[in-house]
């Protein structure tokens, strides 16, 4: 993973959602961790077996590349989301899809018999 400068909040319990998944039950709980470059957030949702909840990491670019996280914040490559799935889940059969679009671009998904893992990037408006 990341070794390195990183400066991490204390994680903050009850944050508003970063995201609504429709379907997925009643917010129980999130708890979020604040980084020098954005934020992650653990969105825990009512009912199941403790696994129905989803994960968000949000970071910007940045110019300080010791402070950046992760390192050289770099556009989505098949072969980064290969190795994110194969590191965040370990003997699970993940199938990458045709990406669709939201509001702000392209989404891309790879499905598992019972997850879902999502990753966009937004590009910055040239000047």
């Amino acid at each position: 993973m990341l070794a390195g400068l990183i400066w991490a909040g204390p994680a903050a319990a009850q944050s508003a959602p970063a995201l609504r998944l429709p379907g997925a039950g009643r917010v129980a709980s999130v708890v979020e961790t604040r980084h020098r470059d954005g934020f992650d957030q653990r969105i825990a949702y009512d009912g199941g077996d403790g696994r129905n909840h989803a994960e968000i990491a949000l970071r910007n670019e940045t110019g300080d590349l010791l402070l950046a996280f992760p390192p050289r914040l770099a556009k989505p490559s098949e072969f980064g989301i290969a190795g994110e799935i194969a590191v965040r889940f370990p003997g699970e059969a993940l199938r990458v899809v045709p990406p669709r679009r939201n509001a702000y671009g392209p989404v891309g998904m790879a499905l598992g018999a019972d997850c879902l893992y999502a990753w966009q990037w937004f590009e910055r408006p040239r000047p």
